[in-house]
């Protein structure tokens, strides 16, 4: 009970105290868009990054217990 009044109170906090700290000054330019792009292409390609390397991981260790299990098969794998 006591975990649920603490989350809540803070998840209050949060939202009211990052309302003002984001709130618009009325005008916009293009260097906040191409900002936003930026930071925005910046977490596709890690994600993209981090896929590749996940299965590039997971296809190594594949063939190492591959290669554990059979050894004679280590030149073909």
């Amino acid at each position: 009970m006591f975990k649920k009044k603490l989350a809540l109170q803070a998840a209050v906090a949060t939202t009211l105290a990052s309302t003002s700290a984001f709130a618009a000054d009325g005008a916009s330019n293009a260097f906040d868009v191409q900002s936003m792009a930026a930071i925005g292409a910046g977490f596709a390609i890690g994600l993209a990054v981090l896929g590749g390397t996940a299965g590039q991981g997971r296809a190594a260790a594949a063939a190492l217990e591959g290669i554990s299990r059979n050894p004679g098969a280590a030149p073909r794998i």
